[in-house]
């Protein structure tokens, strides 16, 4: 199985490498971060622009007034855009017409989830899809009417040529397909409320936009006593005399406004009412959907304070148990104290959540993107896996993480306790304390790691690990890394030879740190700071080790030479043994021969030479 992985791993890392290296030049990924702050900014300008034209068309807002504001033949002041909006206009058009460029450079996901870089076919894609919309949005349609009527004269044709402003409303549909691509607004219930109440404004400005333009238009266009024989609302005389056309446009926007918002969301005031037939039938229209809208904003405000009601209700109910469970056991108030604390702990920083549940409940692949995405930078930087770099490695390590919550103070493990697991810090930072007296040794913080000296062995907890602040770790059990340390081969090595360092290092360390009490701003602040002192004394003891082996080596050689002596010597004593026995027989013979001299033999004629021989043996 772990093979298949690791296959399935390599080809996967192949992949990427193969895309990446067809990507052409100035080509961006449709969900990389530059193009993701790209969107945020063009939901913005299509704010602006949602806001912006329907009050220009519905007040109609020139941009080419002189220095008096010029009126209709009624007496109606046309107001005029100041100069800075136009700028801003500019801007915003500039922008968008970039997009278009960027959309013809951005890559795509197909249907089968691959992305494509490929210049034509991205080309050909957004080309067949969205840039008709966006193309008519953009086009500067009203500069184009103004240059072939620039010979006629007169409001009427200005008025005709606003109007064309209305095709840039089109962005209004990009801004919807950036939000359901970047899905911002769907993380959190109070965004998504406020959300709604931004969308519920939005709608009432266009409301009240068109609200006055149906007033002014039957006034311009049909004129009164047409439908009811009454003055259209904008008509209506004021204390001054005066109707809401002859005021200026701050006034205009705000009555509109008024009564749009009061008329969604009640049954209005009477002070604005419909006089005509078709400002009837638009009140209804507008009452209707202000009914939807209140039921829709209400609904889900509701919904999230049910949520957070429940939420509370839960986490209240979980507190009730586990005092009544407290209270059964009749246990010291200091440790009351300190699991309320660790249960308040967890309802204000994961919010009643259950992490390790959540994460259970989540598909094997996409809980370790998770984890790779919130832990696999810490396990990467770690000392202990520097050298292993391969993301098999990684995502199996994280995958047998589990997460734990620690408040200021709490004991992770005391010294002398059974070794078995290896603590990652996501957040917060801890203390290593050595001995009775509680020397501080070290203090560790985010993305650091503790609790490595004493794996791989039956060994107890060499120091004491508290909490300083609130605390989130990942635990690793050692039999996890075992197991994954004899599948990746490559990292066992390294990793147990960082351990065996480490801990003889750290016996050095902790009997220096012994000889005295240090304060916290005399301990290491990070893991790094602690590694440095810690490699001085490995590199110590590294250096004592390799004279002691020189020292070995020179001894080994003088072994050798004894023996090679001793062997020569034995060789000398068996030769001597040899030369003792020859002078033996020899001594031998010659007392032999003397005899023979002392007592001479006769030898009569009548004996045979070889009875001569025979007496001679």
């Amino acid at each position: 199985m772990s093979a298949i992985h690791l296959m399935v791993d390599d080809m996967s890392m192949k992949f990427l490498q193969d895309q990446q290296k067809k990507k052409p030049p100035l080509m961006f990924h449709p969900y990389s971060v530059a193009r993701n702050y790209w969107d945020y900014m063009l939901i913005v300008l299509v704010a602006y622009t949602a806001a912006v034209i329907p009050w220009n068309v519905a007040f109609q807002m020139r941009d080419d007034c002189d220095a008096e504001a010029p009126t209709t033949e009624e007496g109606e002041e046309l107001g005029c855009i100041p100069d800075s909006i136009k700028a801003l206009d500019i801007l915003v058009d500039v922008l968008f017409w970039l997009d278009i460029l960027v959309n013809f450079r951005t890559a795509y996901v197909d249907n089968k989830r691959h992305t494509i870089f490929d210049q034509k076919q991205v080309a050909l894609h957004y080309a067949k899809g969205w840039f008709t919309l966006d193309f008519i949005g953009t086009f500067p349609f009203e500069l184009v009417a103004k240059s072939i009527i620039s010979s006629s004269s007169g409001d009427l044709a200005n008025k005709d040529i606003m109007y064309l402003r209305l095709l840039k409303l089109p962005r209004i549909i990009r801004a919807a397909r950036l939000v359901k691509k970047l899905d911002i607004f769907t993380s959190n219930k109070t965004i998504r409320v406020l959300k709604l109440i931004f969308l519920f404004l939005l709608l009432g400005h266009w409301v009240g936009c068109i609200w006055y333009f149906v007033g002014s238009w039957q006034a311009e266009n049909v004129g009164a006593n047409i439908f009811t024989g009454d003055f259209v609302w904008i008509q209506r005389p004021l204390l001054n005399g005066n109707g809401y056309d002859r005021t200026d446009v701050r006034t205009k926007y705000t009555a509109a406004v008024y009564w749009a918002l009061t008329t969604m969301t009640s049954v209005g005031y009477g002070d604005i009412v419909p006089l005509t037939n078709i400002e009837r039938y638009y009140t209804i229209f507008v009452q209707l959907l202000g009914a939807i809208c209140t039921a829709v904003i209400f609904g889900n405000v509701g919904a999230a304070l049910i949520s957070h009601e429940n939420a509370l209700a839960k986490n209240s109910e979980r507190v009730q148990t586990i005092n009544e469970i407290l209270d059964f056991h009749d246990l010291p108030d200091e440790l009351l104290d300190r699991i309320k604390e660790n249960i308040n702990y967890m309802l204000i920083r994961h919010r009643g959540l259950d992490s390790s549940q959540m994460l259970n409940d989540l598909p094997g692949n996409l809980r370790t993107d998770l984890l790779v995405q919130s832990m696999g930078t810490v396990i990467s930087s770690s000392h202990m896996f520097k050298k292993c770099k391969s993301q098999g490695f990684i995502r199996t390590i994280v995958s047998h993480l589990r997460p734990e919550a620690y408040c200021p103070d709490d004991v992770i493990y005391y010294q002398g306790e059974c070794s078995k697991h290896l603590y990652f810090i996501e957040t917060g930072s801890v203390k290593l304390l050595f001995g009775k007296e509680m020397f501080l040794l070290a203090v560790l913080k985010e993305k650091d790691h503790f609790g490595e000296t004493e794996l791989f062995s039956p060994r107890k907890r060499m120091v004491t690990v508290q909490a300083i602040t609130f605390c989130d770790v990942h635990c690793l059990l050692a039999d996890d890394l075992e197991t994954t340390l004899k599948m990746f081969k490559e990292c066992q090595d390294n990793v147990m030879e960082f351990v065996q360092s480490r801990r003889k290092a750290f016996e050095v360390l902790a009997t220096k740190r012994g000889s005295r009490s240090f304060s916290i701003s005399d301990a290491p602040n990070s893991l790094e700071d602690y590694q440095e002192e810690l490699d001085k004394y490995a590199q110590k003891i590294q250096g004592d080790t390799k004279d002691l082996n020189t020292e070995n080596d020179a001894q080994s050689r003088q072994n050798r030479n004894l023996e090679i002596v001793y062997k020569a010597l034995e060789k000398i004593k068996d030769q001597m043994k040899y030369v003792k026995q020859a002078q033996t027989k020899l001594g031998e013979k010659l007392e032999e021969y003397e005899s023979m001299q002392a007592h001479p033999v006769n030898i009569t004629p009548a004996t045979s030479p070889a009875e001569v021989r025979e007496d001679s043996k």
